[in-house]
């Protein structure tokens, strides 16, 4: 692997496990900027969406739960014409529904 992948690959990893971190520990704010931040680097990573709509939810957000899916239906639809895994549909149904 170039290292370049390497280095982007453990950042995903550790943004993702930080803005997890941090929605566990009720620091939905920083979840969601880091959330932010590791999709400026990779817009399709699912999961940095679905942990962005979490701490949004917690925010007691929902429009915001609803512009991060649909940003992230579009992102998938356009760029790779794919939809949304079944996991973050059913995240975003659940969130939309509590």
């Amino acid at each position: 692997m170039v290292t370049r992948e390497k280095y982007h690959l453990a950042f995903m990893n550790a943004a993702f496990a930080l803005s997890n971190l941090y929605i566990k520990t009720g620091k939905y704010s920083q979840a969601v900027a880091v959330a932010n931040r590791a999709l400026e680097e990779d817009n399709y990573n699912e999961a940095i969406h679905r942990s962005a709509m979490l701490a949004y939810s917690a925010l007691d957000d929902r429009p915001a739960v609803v512009r991060q899916f649909e940003r992230c239906k579009l992102i998938l639809k356009k760029e790779l014409d794919l939809e949304p895994s079944p996991k973050t549909i059913q995240l975003y149904n659940s969130l939309m529904h509590h």
